[in-house]
């Protein structure tokens, strides 16, 4: 609970039913845990959506089940802001990709990383190994 409060989300969870003691002792349950999204009132289905729920996650419908209609309108969403840019931010690629490299491969040497020392150690182990 001291997260959701050090965050802000205290205030959304305790519209919802929520408390201290509910929320870390799982004391109870409050009481919308039980309602279904429109037997809500208007001041907790707002909470409710503050912390991510929508309607048909809040009643537990299976998401192959969900309303995508505002997904897959040709207009998008709905609910955008009127001033919500309706373009793509990128634009497409103006010059043709090369179809491989543009430089033929050089005959300078490939440096290859040696497997064994180039020096040998300069002090000696203080230690006998174990026998």
């Amino acid at each position: 609970w001291s997260d959701l409060a050090k965050n802000g989300y205290d205030v959304y969870f305790s519209i919802l039913g929520w408390d201290e003691d509910k929320w870390d002792n799982g004391s109870s349950e409050p009481e919308t845990e039980g309602m279904e999204w429109d037997d809500m009132s208007a001041e907790q289905r707002n909470a409710a959506e503050q912390v991510c729920f929508f309607e048909e996650l809040w009643n537990g419908v299976p998401i192959p089940q969900w309303d995508m209609s505002v997904l897959s309108s040709s207009n998008g969403p709905s609910n955008l802001p009127s001033n919500a840019r309706s373009e793509s931010p990128t634009k497409a690629p103006t010059d043709t990709p090369t179809p491989g490299p543009t430089k033929s491969p050089s005959s300078s040497p490939v440096y290859q990383a040696s497997l064994s020392p180039t020096r040998k150690p300069t002090t000696k182990p203080t230690s006998k190994p174990p026998s």
